[in-house]
């Protein structure tokens, strides 16, 4: 972006909003990389804000670009016979009580932003009770502290 032509124009153009619009739509195909270069170029004007280079932010008056909702990773129909296939599985010859695995693949699936969310799981995000506690309707085992993997904002799940 910077090295395009149209990104050489001073802060306090009174055409600015125009500029950035042009500026801007090369990349109106790809609203999601285009509302991040939109997110990078209010941060330049905030601190020429702040700085005292301009009076306001221009880039209040510029629509973000509308995203596609994202889509699911899997189908409900696929995603309940991977869950009812857990439930059940074989070990040593004998058929073996599997619903905590279905359980387990439930809260991945609710508490994950993305897969890789889970799979970057580090030992300091889990932490076992030594004793369950009673909750009332269930028991607490422990604690999982997901976090997103890019902003590592935490949500936790017991």
């Amino acid at each position: 972006m910077e090295q395009s032509d149209d990104a050489k124009f001073p802060l306090s153009d009174p055409q600015i909003l125009r500029k950035i619009r042009k500026l801007l739509s090369p990349w109106l195909p790809m609203p999601t990389h285009y509302n991040g270069l939109k997110n990078t170029l209010n941060r330049v004007f905030l601190h020429a804000v702040q700085e005292g280079l301009i009076d306001r932010k221009p880039m209040i008056d510029i629509r973000k670009a509308a995203e596609e909702k994202r889509q699911v990773l899997i189908p409900d129909e696929a995603y309940r016979k991977i869950t009812e296939h857990l439930c059940v599985h074989r070990h040593n010859k004998r058929d073996m009580d599997g619903t905590w695995r279905a359980k387990i693949c439930d809260l991945i699936y609710m508490m994950s932003q993305q897969p890789i969310d889970v799979f970057n799981l580090k030992e300091s995000q889990g932490e076992l009770y030594n004793e369950p506690i009673d909750r009332g309707d269930y028991f607490a085992y422990g604690v999982i502290r997901f976090a997103r993997h890019k902003t590592k904002i935490a949500s936790n799940s017991r």
